[in-house]
């Protein structure tokens, strides 16, 4: 195997999640991983915080012998109310300081790659009320959306093909489906009773995204849905575009927590695919969107 030579560092620095959310202005412990990037490294490891921020200890030691080796810290994040920012992690060695975290890319389709970001994370400080207590999930191609659950506050049970039944089902307030989870888990048509039962129950079942190739729709909705395929009409590209609230007195919208225009903000790719062009009367279509010159795509979010 060739790799390129790399030119490190002597030390680096990872925080525990690109996003950090504060419910309500609570602290928060977060974990901080330094990585020597030479032998015997000694410093200190300390964070940089929103403006009105507070973290306990200020800084700790760092005292690491072998290059490679790595060790943990914890830091607790009291925010201030109703602001949000950016924490950066910092490692200070031999009078400088550091602040770049490493990641490392291997596939074996790829060469091996080592990137070094800056050492920066999120924080947001989110005015939050929860209804539900505990959430189901069943993962599809892979996400961190169980974690961004258990960040608000949720009890977050995953669930393989074997959990989902209705003893375990009869537990939790709620079940989401993760992204392309009808295109990657051939199994998950045969559990459409047993969900079906569930929302019967009083229930709620979320479904993502899934790519519509090779799906049979009706093996995973409770209601008829329609989709033109993978194409410009299934889509909207731009980001930036105006989401519309078509029934914004719709519980969902304002219940337990109200949905505005702000929580639309700072999107990085698209607004959304993957659109029905049709769908059952028992649906309400709740947000849509569409790119400039183009129709309205009202599917963007269907509850029935």
């Amino acid at each position: 195997m060739v790799r390129p030579l790399t030119v490190v560092p002597p030390a680096f620095v990872n925080l525990a999640n690109p996003v950090f959310i504060f419910k309500n202005s609570a602290s928060k412990e977060i974990a901080v991983e330094v990585i020597a990037g030479q032998n015997d490294l000694t410093g200190t490891v300390s964070l940089s915080l929103p403006p009105g921020w507070t973290c306990t200890p200020a800084e700790a030691t760092v005292n690491l012998h072998q290059k490679w080796q790595s060790a943990g810290f914890r830091f607790t994040i009291t925010p201030r109310a109703g602001s949000s920012g950016k924490i950066t992690a910092f490692v200070t060695t031999g009078g400088k300081t550091y602040g770049r975290a490493l990641q490392t890319i291997a596939y074996d389709h790829i060469p091996y790659q080592i990137m070094m970001p800056p050492a920066r994370a999120r924080a947001e400080n989110l005015d939050i009320r929860l209804e539900a207590q505990t959430v189901g999930y069943i993962m599809g191609a892979g996400d961190q959306v169980p974690e961004a659950l258990a960040q608000l506050g949720l009890e977050v049970m995953e669930l393989d093909e074997d959990e989902i039944n209705l003893t375990n089902l009869g537990k939790l307030d709620a079940v989401v489906l993760g992204i392309r989870a009808a295109n990657t888990l051939p199994w998950l048509a045969t559990k459409k009773p047993l969900l079906l039962q569930y929302i019967a129950d009083g229930g709620t079942v979320i479904m993502q995204y899934n790519t519509t190739r090779n799906i049979n729709w009706q093996d995973f909705a409770p209601y008829e849905l329609k989709f033109t395929g993978q194409s410009a009409d299934s889509r909207v590209a731009d980001e930036n575009t105006e989401v519309s609230m078509l029934a914004p007195d719709h519980v969902v919208m304002n219940y337990p927590n109200k949905i505005t225009q702000d929580d639309f903000e700072n999107w990085v790719q698209e607004r959304g695919l993957y659109f029905p062009a049709a769908w059952d009367e028992h649906y309400t279509a709740v947000l849509s969107a569409h790119d400039p010159n183009e129709k309205p795509k009202n599917g963007g979010l269907l509850i029935a």
